[in-house]
């Protein structure tokens, strides 16, 4: 077995890509400052709900396995998604005003929202007959 089909590579791939779009999006023509950085993570979980949405239709498109269980799925992130949304702008209002309390509440809740799921949609597509 190689290094690419194993298990942990599977996982280790989508956050390796979750982690270069952090970077790309913190660093690239923006001041490194400790605002942006925060404001930077607070959208990660929107970043992962997007990524958990791209690994699902593209599990529909190649249409293969339980498509009925991923078109059954799609809607349901989609919701947790635009729930994910307005709380990611709600805490990056938060933190503009300094009131972190609310901005780490929200940025929690979105992080515990949303890394199930992509975990949910790995072990899906790992266990699924592509």
């Amino acid at each position: 077995m190689s290094f690419f089909n194993s298990l942990p590579f599977k996982y280790l791939l989508p956050i390796v890509l979750l982690g270069l779009q952090f970077l790309l999006k913190f660093l690239v023509d923006r001041r490194a400052t400790a605002f942006n950085f925060f404001t930077a993570l607070l959208e990660i979980p929107v970043s992962i709900l997007f990524l958990s949405l791209s690994l699902l239709a593209a599990f529909i498109i190649a249409g293969k396995g339980s498509v009925q269980f991923a078109f059954f799925s799609f809607p349901i992130i989609l919701v947790v998604l635009l729930v994910c949304l307005l709380c990611w702008r709600r805490a990056v209002e938060h933190f503009e005003k300094k009131n972190l309390g609310y901005t780490a509440c929200l940025g929690l809740l979105n992080f515990v929202l949303s890394i199930p799921i992509l975990l949910f949609i790995i072990n899906f597509l790992i266990n699924s007959s592509i």
